[in-house]
């Protein structure tokens, strides 16, 4: 086998293993909301998303309760405005826990409210300072289930799909300050309530056992929370924390109901649960789903190029006719960028070293502003070239033509480290 039928063939490889069949991923994604800690720096009329990832949190917020005695609010906006600085100042009161959140999702991605919710139930673990274990499964309203679970024992993170038997390793700073795995995403995301929402106290009621203060939320300006018009949340009267929420659209109709249906408190969780170590038949890859959001594949571009011992780009355009999927890095610590056309892999651009890659041999051309060599080998196309000290290779199957090619060279910006 030549140098270039064995790259063209690790390529394709590389390409088929480094996503998450999206059967498993987009089963979980479509049925957990994925909270985020949104800046401060945002105007309101990007707060819905804060207000989302309040009601909609899964049970990571259980990490920033604090044991205070929450005492009798003058007002229910008072309330909500303690439950806000309990989230965000938590203490040490009780080490660790045990917990199960089960949940139901209406909300479509087109805004819609969904004929069939998904649903998904989530085991956590959690012990001090911040190890915490989350066991996600789902089934989205297709009927797709999928498994997912994270791992952080407070220095190394990964997402494992057990199901496909792909791991993917995090960086931290996700799990410490970004959603729906942080503990503090509640208080990232509840800042946001007194804010935007008006409160109004209801009668107590009990979640598993627990007696809690219900708050009953309505927009201050409806306009700004797009298709929510209410939300009901319940909140531990002894933590203030947060057991449960159901969100309703004008209607009254569910949008979105998630509880605690199992919590257990100073918990015996073995150190054990926080940690993996992937096995020989575990593939290590990109669980990411398949519709990220440019803000997460951004993100995950900065984590390569942090990463990376040399500069990485990205490409600026796409391919027409070709769906973008997740870089990735392989086991060389090669930067990966595949594309595919119906789920088949057809184009994989690689960032890399140049020892990386068999010797380039062809015709050469000039790409904007820089040299390359263009050819073809076993009906397969090739672009190389060198850019900031890192050797790029682009490659397809022909007969795409080199055009593309060239369009996509011509595209790549560098990528910050963090």
């Amino acid at each position: 086998m030549t140098d270039e039928e064995k790259l063209a063939r690790e390529l394709r490889e590389v390409a088929l293993r480094i996503h998450t069949p999206a059967s498993v991923s987009s089963a979980v994604d479509r049925a957990v909301v994925r909270a985020t800690t949104p800046p401060s720096s945002w105007v309101w009329t990007a707060r819905p998303r804060a207000a989302l990832a309040a009601v909609g949190v899964i049970a990571v917020v259980v990490l920033v309760v604090s044991l205070v005695v929450a005492g009798a609010p003058a007002s229910a906006s008072d309330l909500l405005v303690r439950a806000e600085r309990a989230a965000a100042g938590a203490t040490s009161a009780f080490d660790s826990y045990r917990g199960t959140v089960a949940g139901q999702n209406w909300m479509g991605g087109d805004g819609k409210r969904l004929a069939v919710p998904a649903s998904y139930e989530q085991k956590i673990e959690f012990r001090a300072p911040s190890s915490l274990r989350i066991e996600t499964a789902a089934t989205d309203p297709s009927g797709a289930t999928g498994r997912q679970v994270l791992f952080f024992d407070g220095k190394a993170a990964w997402i494992y799909v057990p199901d496909a038997k792909v791991a993917q390793p995090i960086d931290p700073r996700m799990v410490l300050s970004q959603g729906p795995f942080a503990p503090s995403t509640l208080a990232g995301a509840i800042e946001a309530l007194s804010q935007v929402f008006t409160a109004k106290q209801l009668g107590d009621d009990t979640i598993i056992g627990r007696t809690t203060h219900v708050l009953e939320l309505t927009p201050k300006q409806p306009s700004q929370t797009g298709t929510i018009a209410r939300i009901t949340t319940w909140l531990d009267t002894a933590t203030l924390l947060q057991l449960g929420a159901d969100v309703r659209d004008a209607q009254g109709q569910l949008l979105m109901t998630w509880r605690f249906v199992g919590l257990e408190v100073n918990a015996d969780v073995p150190a054990s649960d926080f940690s993996f170590t992937p096995s020989g038949d575990v593939r290590i890859g990109q669980v990411l789903p398949p519709g990220a959001t440019t803000g997460m594949r951004l993100e995950l571009w900065g984590q390569l190029a942090a990463q990376s011992s040399f500069s990485v780009f990205r490409p600026f355009c796409g391919i027409d006719g070709l769906d973008e999927g997740m870089p990735a890095r392989d086991d060389r610590g090669v930067v990966i960028l595949p594309f595919s056309a119906n789920g088949a892999p057809v184009v994989v651009m690689q960032q890399g070293p140049r020892d990386a890659f068999p010797s380039a041999s062809g015709e050469s051309v000039t790409v904007g502003d820089v040299s390359a060599i263009y050819r073809t080998a076993d009906g397969t196309e090739h672009l190389d070239f060198d850019r900031a000290g890192t050797h790029v290779h682009i490659q397809a199957p022909q007969p795409l033509g080199r055009d593309p090619l060239y369009h996509l060279a011509v595209s790549l910006v560098p990528v910050a480290k963090p």
